[in-house]
């Protein structure tokens, strides 16, 4: 009678693990990984392009602008569309006048 290989229960376990991680979340809403933060989003949940709102930012900052939709494609890209087909919009901060702030 063979034996049962001790490790293939926790190499099964690892990789179901990692590919779970790896699949995108279904009804959560979140925008794709390198778009805005949930709480931008959720600043303009029921809210439409131009209006004025605000949300709590990273360092726990109170950060005031518009809602607007972000840019379609990755981060970087040169592409100056808008995803307003998708119906996502996000608050944008308002960028402050002058220089940027020193650490």
């Amino acid at each position: 009678m063979k034996h049962f290989p001790f490790w293939l229960p926790i190499a099964w376990a690892l990789g179901t693990a990692s590919l779970a991680q790896a699949q995108p979340s279904d009804g959560g809403g979140a925008p794709p990984r390198g778009g805005p933060p949930a709480e931008a989003v959720a600043a303009c949940k029921g809210k439409t392009s131009g209006a004025s709102c605000s949300f709590t930012g990273r360092q726990n900052e109170t950060l005031s602008g518009t809602c607007d939709s972000p840019p379609e494609g990755p981060p970087g890209s040169n592409s100056s569309s808008t995803s307003s087909t998708t119906g996502v919009l996000a608050c944008r901060p308002a960028r402050p006048s002058g220089p940027p702030p020193q650490r």
